[in-house]
């Protein structure tokens, strides 16, 4: 048990979550403020493993943006005797938890009102989905990264009630090959982007910076509650644990509308789905090389060999789609099935949400990656979400 060991200046707490292959502990500074902890294990002979954890805190280290979770710092302690290392992640701590959860306990709360279970309000929908975005927008157009992994469960949300985009271990520069890392020994070089290896030669300095970043935590009184603050208490009154996982791709379903996104004759041709939510993936990130475009559609090629922006906007959508609906617009138990789906672009327009929400929907789920909307598109259109 690691609770009450100190590292790099903070003192590990109670575990508070799990993540697919993390621990999530609270942890106390030396200055007394409370942050979240995530610990990763890995083993010692898995390199690859290791250099993308260590990638992944140079990215996450150069963020900084109002809806981007904060890294205060990272700590890595290989352990030779056990043959395992460690990774530690110190990060704001927000105790509402993630989208996901706020959308369960919206409907959980509205079940036991005996009224229909669904989405949120269309206005706190609205509200938290332009935060996500003005994230998302700030990492394409400012710093020049891709997410590639844009979810209900990578975004938190902040005791002030504001999103914060988290989990950046799948960034890539855009642009950059399409490759990734994973946990294989096969590969030590495992994939990972051409630009990494620059954050490899910052990566020591970058991680130092955030080792000795300061901690400052408002007070009750220099916090000013958002709009849609009132969807924070009433989740923080419902909530039984610190986080949750996704544990189907499939939710209550309502009638809708029927449409089927635009094909175009340069639908991308080629992708390989990355580690996360299949619920999430592109339509380009399913296709099988077969299908792959002739050289002579360069335009069309260079958007398909290396990272594209375009995958977040379809993953924009459909985090939109979750919390208007409580669904996915495409979902399937079997996942074969449900990448056909995902091809087919076939998805159910909800009901009564206005022509700018169903515009917003259609620019993001648009199968052409050329058709679909930036993120610069999406911020301006977004405010006639809710």
């Amino acid at each position: 048990d690691s609770q009450g060991q100190v590292i790099n200046g903070y003192t590990l707490g109670a575990v508070i979550g799990y993540g697919s292959t993390s621990i999530i502990r609270l942890a106390t500074a030396s200055s007394g403020g409370v942050v979240a902890c995530k610990i990763v294990k890995t083993q010692n002979t898995l390199a690859s493993k290791k250099s993308a954890l260590r990638k992944e805190a140079a990215i996450w280290a150069s963020l900084s943006h109002e809806h981007i979770l904060p890294l205060f710092s990272s700590h890595f302690s290989p352990l030779p005797a056990s043959g395992l290392s460690y990774a530690f992640f110190f990060t704001l701590y927000c105790p509402a938890g993630t989208l996901f959860d706020i959308l369960q306990n919206a409907k959980s709360q509205r079940r036991q009102d005996d009224s229909a279970a669904g989405g949120l309000n269309q206005d706190d929908a609205g509200m938290l989905f332009r935060q996500v975005v003005r994230g998302l927008r700030y990492m394409h157009t400012v710093v020049g990264y891709v997410h590639r992994d844009i979810k209900l469960e990578n975004v938190l949300v902040d005791e002030q009630g504001h999103c914060r985009i988290s989990d950046f271990g799948m960034a890539r520069r855009i642009g950059s090959r399409s490759g990734h890392a994973d946990n294989s020994s096969s590969d030590e070089s495992d994939n990972l982007d051409d630009e990494e290896d620059d954050l490899e030669r910052e990566d020591a300095g970058i991680v130092a910076l955030t080792r000795t970043a300061s901690l400052t935590i408002p007070s009750s009184s220099q916090i000013i509650p958002p709009p849609h603050y009132h969807i924070l208490n009433r989740h923080l009154s419902l909530r039984r644990s610190s986080h949750s996982l996704h544990k189907s791709n499939t939710l209550p379903s309502r009638s809708r509308r029927r449409t089927t996104t635009d094909v175009s004759s340069d639908s991308p041709s080629q992708g390989k789905v990355q580690p996360g939510s299949l619920p999430y993936a592109a339509p380009e990130l399913l296709m099988p090389p077969s299908l792959s475009l002739p050289s002579s559609q360069s335009h069309s090629r260079r958007l398909l060999d290396g990272v594209n922006p375009a995958q977040d906007i379809w993953a924009l959508g459909v985090l939109l789609y979750v919390l208007l609906t409580g669904r996915f617009p495409f979902s399937d138990a079997f996942e074969p099935r449900l990448q056909m789906k995902i091809l087919n672009g076939a998805y159910d327009i909800p009901p009564g949400i206005g022509r700018a929400a169903e515009n917003v929907l259609r620019g993001c789920l648009s199968r052409s990656i050329r058709s679909r909307w930036t993120v610069d598109q999406v911020d301006e259109a977004g405010w006639g979400v809710g």
